[in-house]
């Protein structure tokens, strides 16, 4: 039975599974790696800057070449992109006391291929739709909403993963938009008075901005997998998850096991 979407509880949800411990977590991790991955690139802008000082570029000098951040960075960011398939597959789950060794490994391989590939397909498209005209890229933005989850929990292929997205998505559009669009707005204003009061420059600005934006990266994780679970119907209890600590397979307790199957 198609379920409809509930902005309130989706909201209600997403704030709790983040302030789990699992959720809080995630979000630590996450700030450690965007904080280096922040720096690398930084430092990397600095090596080759010539009109500004290094110091206006970055609040931490390191003594490297741009060469050795660029490759320091980028390792940072494929952490950064390997941690958010483990976010997807937390908050999907009903496992919020600990993020299970699992949802690190399971199929980590495809998963994290297909997320790439997703991820490049999905921001061409909705790219082309804003260039094209800003509705277009909304509506092809809030219909690919769920395309991570079905590659890293449903094991689904990029383009397969893209039309189950699509197909869930139909319908309930508008509600996804308010969903996403209050605590984006939310999000902006602090992170607008951050950026105003301590800029990036300064260790301070630099620290709290990469603190929000991993607070708010497994916020938006959490609050698309409570979408997810309400119009997949997940919520009823008539597919309740595995919560225990798996078998030998390591399959149990995995997020797939918590999501009604189509």
């Amino acid at each position: 039975m198609e379920m409809s979407l509930n902005i309130g509880d989706a909201l209600e949800t997403a704030v709790g599974r983040t302030l789990t411990r699992a959720g809080l977590t995630l979000a630590g991790a996450f700030f450690v790696l965007q904080l280096l991955a922040t720096l690398f690139m930084t430092n990397m802008s600095a090596a080759g800057a010539t009109r500004v000082p290094p110091s206006a570029v970055t609040p931490i000098l390191l003594p490297f070449g741009t060469l050795v951040n660029a490759v320091l960075g980028l390792i940072s960011y494929l952490l950064v992109v390997y941690l958010g398939l483990v976010v997807v597959r937390s908050m999907v789950s009903d496992v919020t006391d600990r993020v299970p060794a699992a949802f690190f490994t399971r199929r980590i391989g495809p998963a994290f291929g297909w997320w790439i590939v997703a991820s490049i397909v999905v921001g061409i498209l909705v790219t082309i739709g804003f260039v094209l005209l800003v509705i277009p890229g909304i509506y092809l933005a809030l219909g690919l909403a769920f395309v991570p989850i079905y590659v890293v929990v449903e094991d689904e292929t990029a383009f397969t993963a893209m039309q189950s997205s699509w197909d869930l998505a139909t319908g309930h559009r508008w509600r996804l938009l308010v969903a996403l669009l209050v605590p984006a707005v939310v999000y902006g204003v602090i992170a607008g008075i951050i950026g105003v009061f301590l800029p990036m420059a300064t260790v301070a600005g630099w620290v709290l901005t990469a603190l929000l934006g991993a607070v708010w990266a497994v916020f938006l994780q959490a609050l698309l997998a409570a979408c997810y679970r309400q119009l997949r119907g997940a919520d009823d209890g008539s597919d309740a998850a595995e919560t225990g600590d798996g078998d030998d397979d390591g399959d149990a307790g995995s997020p797939r096991a918590t999501v009604v199957d189509a």
